[in-house]
């Protein structure tokens, strides 16, 4: 094994800030501090936005194409019989369920209200019923959201327990791994305008709700 740079910066710096967001949208809610709690889904979405661009335009890792594979990949993959570099088969299945998960718990905190004080930026657009129906989804994506942040961790202890250490390259963007190339990565100053149209993007969603 030889040690080579697997994760960008930009995809780095968007997996901590979205755990920095999702921690924060978690502790606000349940201190009720739902102005806050919006600001930390703004955030979220910005770097969902971000992510799905990059997931096309991105260093070779960070492409789906890449690393989102079909049910055979998977099964090789748990027969011991796949070798890469970047998000191994079954990993790529969590990364794309926590980010559709994710972009739930977004999508519906737009439309959601608590009935007393605070109500998403398009509550008012889709009425008083609907909106109380994306509110009790906003808290189904909560919980599954919890399961999958769970599984994540618990993934991370197991593969440490088994000898591969999970955490430091996403600090560091370099590990050990067998792969037969380094992967192809996108000049970092190509995520300034991706992060610059991700912003607009979400800016669209909030600009007559955040001030």
């Amino acid at each position: 094994m030889r040690r080579t740079l697997i994760w960008d910066l930009p995809i780095r710096l968007f997996h901590w800030g979205l755990v920095i967001s999702i921690i924060g949208s978690v502790v606000t809610a349940n201190i009720d501090e739902l102005d806050l709690h919006a600001r930390f889904g703004f955030a979220a979405c910005v770097l969902l936005i971000f992510r799905v661009i990059w997931g096309v335009v991105g260093s070779e890792t960070a492409r789906f194409a890449a690393f989102v594979r079909g049910p055979a990949t998977v099964i090789a993959y748990l027969r011991g019989a796949w070798s890469g570099v970047g998000h191994n088969p079954l990993g790529a299945l969590s990364v794309v369920a926590l980010l559709v998960v994710v972009s739930g718990q977004v999508a519906t905190g737009i439309f959601s209200n608590d009935d007393v004080f605070f109500e998403g930026p398009w509550a008012g657009w889709i009425g008083s019923r609907a909106s109380a129906e994306m509110t009790g989804w906003h808290e189904r994506f909560e919980f599954a959201m919890y399961a999958l942040v769970a599984l994540h961790l618990a993934a991370i202890i197991v593969y440490r327990l088994r000898g591969k250490d999970l955490i430091t390259p996403m600090v560091t963007g370099r590990g050990e791994e067998h792969a037969d190339h380094a992967p192809r990565m996108t000049p970092v100053l190509i995520a300034v305008p991706v992060l610059g149209v991700a912003i607009f993007l979400a800016g669209l969603v909030f600009r007559y709700w955040i001030t």
